[in-house]
């Protein structure tokens, strides 16, 4: 559906603005975010891409989806709060994260996977590290992770706080036949 609807520029302007009309709230968190960061944060330009792409697939799926059908966005907005705020991060920016869920497109349901921060060192360490992070030294990497669970847990806090559902999956174990099913269920 995302390729034959988004194919053409003109169709991403208007999927980009459409996205920008509906949620302007939430586009002002992260612009300003950015800015306030702007002294230690980095790529900000890719962040924002990422953004602007995710709010645009978001428009199209949502004018293409009946109200009982579901959408599931393996990299959504919770998950771009990391994008926004991992690096550089300080504990009180709390406010701004705050306003960031607040103003996002609220889900009905996330999946967090669980996943201790030294076996993430060891899977990034083996598969790389992202591109914003891979060639800072080990202890940037470090903070970079520990700032990342935090925001991952702080994030996960506030939508469980206002009612969403949260899903916890242990990222260390095998998922059972049976949960793939049901995850694959949400998908149809």
């Amino acid at each position: 559906m995302w390729k034959a609807m988004y194919a053409r520029a003109p169709d991403r302007v208007r999927a980009v603005a459409g996205f920008v009309t509906r949620w302007p709230e939430y586009v002002e968190t992260v612009v300003g975010a950015q800015r306030r960061r702007a002294d230690r944060d980095s790529d900000q330009e890719r962040v924002l891409r990422w953004i602007f792409e995710l709010g645009a697939k978001f428009q199209v799926a949502s004018g293409a989806l009946g109200d009982d059908d579901v959408l599931v966005i393996d990299e959504g907005f919770a998950q771009r709060a990391v994008a926004v705020f991992g690096h550089g991060w300080r504990p009180d920016e709390q406010a701004d994260l705050a306003r960031y869920v607040a103003s996002m497109p609220r889900p009905d349901l996330v999946f967090v996977v669980d996943v201790p921060l030294e076996v993430c060192r060891e899977r990034l360490d083996r598969s790389g590290w992202p591109a914003r992070i891979a060639a800072q030294a080990a202890d940037v990497r470090n903070a970079y992770l520990e700032a990342v669970s935090d925001i991952v847990r702080l994030t996960t806090e506030m939508l469980g706080a206002v009612g969403v559902a949260v899903e916890r999956i242990d990222g260390t174990a095998p998922v059972d036949a049976g949960r793939i099913q049901a995850l694959r269920s949400l998908s149809v």
